[in-house]
């Protein structure tokens, strides 16, 4: 929402720029909310200028959402060098967010009707585990039974991933008397995806009876953790708001 404010804050600090004082009092504004795909829901900001014939205007959006799949349990192996058994429960979450800055051209002038439109922006996935609780069985030659128990508790697992993104688009809006606007918007979403991504733990092991305080941040290398690199997402939108 910080960047959203800031890219809003510019379009209006340097508006006056491209435009003379006879038109400083025609200039129009549009909010509006999003609905769509992959990031369902959002909240745009259109600014119309007085150039190549009402054809030009920027645009500021801030999409978010939040998928909570509540609690799960999954037994695993791998995790954990030498460990030969891995249960963990937690509250799984899965955090979407993206805006964008861009421009439109409006095919037919007026600012209304069909356009075409070129953004770029960031493209954010944070997922996390909270509540986690593990039971693991490490291999040890320190006791009896060769195998040594090890309980977490009270953990929470998160990576953030933040993705440039090139955005072109397709789209249409309409505007009744009333000011009230209706629009949807079709287009790809290109993702440069860097080569590491954070990955962080935090939370409280009881090993051998002692507790321990685990708390770890490392850079990861995605083409290890994603085999299937992502190039690209879709990007479909229903715009519902209101020009001033």
């Amino acid at each position: 929402m910080k960047k959203l404010f800031i890219a809003v804050l510019l379009l209006a600090v340097f508006s006056p720029v491209i435009m003379d004082a006879s038109t400083m009092f025609t200039r129009r504004h549009r909010v509006g909310l999003n609905i769509g795909a992959m990031v369902p829901l959002g909240l745009k900001y259109e600014f119309l200028l007085p150039a190549a014939k009402d054809r030009l205007a920027l645009e500021a959006e801030y999409n978010f959402f939040s998928y909570d799949y509540g609690a799960f349990t999954v037994g695993t192996t791998g995790t954990i060098p030498d460990a030969t058994t891995e249960v963990y429960s937690a509250d799984l979450n899965l955090g979407l967010s993206s805006w964008n800055i861009g421009v439109k051209y409006y095919l037919m002038g007026r600012h209304e009707g069909m356009y075409f439109a070129l953004g770029v922006g960031q493209f954010s996935i944070s997922p996390s585990a909270n509540n986690l609780k593990g039971f693991v069985l490490i291999n040890s030659s320190d006791s009896e039974t060769g195998e040594e128990q090890v309980l977490f508790s009270d953990g929470e697992l998160s990576v953030d991933l933040d993705i440039f993104a090139f955005r072109p688009r397709l789209g249409g809006t309409w505007i009744w008397d009333s000011g009230f606007m209706m629009g949807f918007e079709a287009g790809w979403t290109v993702l440069f995806i860097e080569d590491t991504f954070d990955f962080n733990v935090e939370g409280e092991a009881n090993i051998k009876g002692k507790p321990e305080k685990i708390k770890e941040s490392k850079s990861i290398d995605i083409t290890e953790a994603m085999p299937i690199q992502i190039s690209g997402v879709p990007r479909l939108y229903l715009t519902f708001g209101w020009a001033f």
